[in-house]
């Protein structure tokens, strides 16, 4: 996990400190000490702040899988396949989609893929559109608004 730390952002928070612990560092005959308890601090500051981050992604996650468990299409609930699609176009919004993924992704059959990204279609959740002899699927800008309705 320590490759996701970033103590850059906590040192620029605070560069007094850092300046502090290196001066205290080259006035006391090269003391590491003021320089590593500086470091270790950092570092702690650091964790906090990734659990903060992933504590914050989880309660999106959350919330988002709460709505889609919600959402309806047309005069029915949208089916797994559907909310997986939709709940993946939340973290991602510029993913494409075809028919060949959304069957590959699910292991399901070809009229069965077409029908998930049509009906999204129809509901007004993503948009089709030609690329060559296939068709790609983009998810609408304020999807989270449109699955609140």
């Amino acid at each position: 996990m320590t490759e996701y730390l970033s103590i850059s952002s906590v040192l620029k928070k605070s560069p007094g400190k850092y300046m502090r612990a290196y001066l205290y560092t080259e006035s006391d005959n090269r003391d590491l000490g003021y320089f590593v308890s500086q470091q270790l601090e950092a570092i702690e500051q650091s964790i906090q702040g990734l659990h903060a981050y992933i504590a914050r992604k989880h309660a999106e996650d959350q919330a988002a899988r709460r709505m889609l468990r919600t959402a309806r299409l047309g005069n029915g609930p949208l089916n797994h396949r559907q909310r997986a699609l939709l709940a993946n176009a939340l973290k991602d919004p510029d993913r494409t989609y075809t028919v060949a993924s959304h069957q590959a992704a699910h292991t399901i059959t070809y009229p069965t893929a077409l029908k998930d990204l049509n009906g999204l279609v129809t509901a007004g959740l993503v948009s089709k559109e030609r690329v060559g002899k296939a068709s790609e699927y983009f998810v609408l800008p304020g999807l989270p608004e449109r699955l609140a309705l």
